[in-house]
């Protein structure tokens, strides 16, 4: 190949100009199928050689495998047509030859470039929108929300314990017996009593006779002493009879 030029293996073909250039309408109209051939196939043999090809018609006919006396017809009317280039030995087509020289020099400016380290990067801009993926692995599944802490136990005894002071108007005995109410204000909420049924206990034995009578409404140790002690406070509810709170 001249001046080391490197081969074109893929062909530019544009049919428009193809059928209406001057020598392809000739070799039509003659109905001159082998001359078309030999046309086609030079030209393929000119891209595949970098654009140039030694001037020898038994060279040419070899790579193009073609007849060498049917080349050497369509060869001597492609160039009365103006359709080839002699250069110093070796031959092309016009077009081939203007194609060439511009694949020739945009092949120079990426060398170019890239002995100056390439095109820089495009900053990538974030758009939102997640990049197309071919994994097939489906998606993994958002973790459930976590539910909301529990609330403080020690914090809601303190509330029920409160209650019952400002409902009774009175107050525990000793530090002692107010950590023993508090611990089991706090057995009775974990085992699922609300503060609203702890509470209501309080309303009823203050309200209770046999509460009042005893005086289990000022010893809250006595309300909240068990699970089935609340149940029964509760279940007494409905008879309650309101009476006034002790003075």
């Amino acid at each position: 190949m001249r001046g080391g030029a490197p081969p074109y293996h893929l062909i530019p073909w544009a049919w428009g100009d193809w059928e209406a250039d001057e020598f392809v309408s000739l070799l039509l109209a003659r109905h001159d199928g082998q001359g078309f051939m030999c046309y086609v196939q030079f030209l393929s043999v000119c891209y595949r050689q970098g654009g140039w090809v030694k001037d020898d018609p038994e060279i040419i006919a070899a790579l193009a495998r073609v007849p060498l006396d049917e080349l050497q017809k369509m060869l001597s009317t492609a160039e009365l047509l103006g359709k080839l280039v002699r250069d110093s030995g070796m031959l092309s087509q016009t077009r081939v030859l203007r194609e060439c020289r511009a694949k020739d020099a945009i092949r120079k400016m990426q060398s170019r470039k890239g002995k100056l380290g390439g095109r820089p990067r495009k900053p990538r801009l974030s758009t939102g929108i997640p990049a197309a993926s071919f994994d097939r692995t489906p998606p993994t599944p958002p973790p459930p929300p976590t539910p909301p802490p529990p609330p403080n136990t020690n914090a809601r005894a303190s509330e029920v314990f409160g209650y019952w002071q400002t409902a009774a108007r009175s107050e525990v005995r000793s530090a002692k017996v107010r950590e023993v109410v508090l611990r089991r204000i706090a057995a009775r909420l974990e085992e699922g009593a609300t503060v609203a049924d702890l509470t209501r206990c309080v309303d009823v034995a203050l309200t209770d006779p046999f509460y009042l009578e005893r005086g289990y409404h000022k010893q809250p140790e006595v309300i909240f002493r068990n699970a089935e002690r609340v149940q029964s406070l509760l279940a007494r509810i409905e008879h309650a009879r309101a009476r006034p709170l002790p003075l």
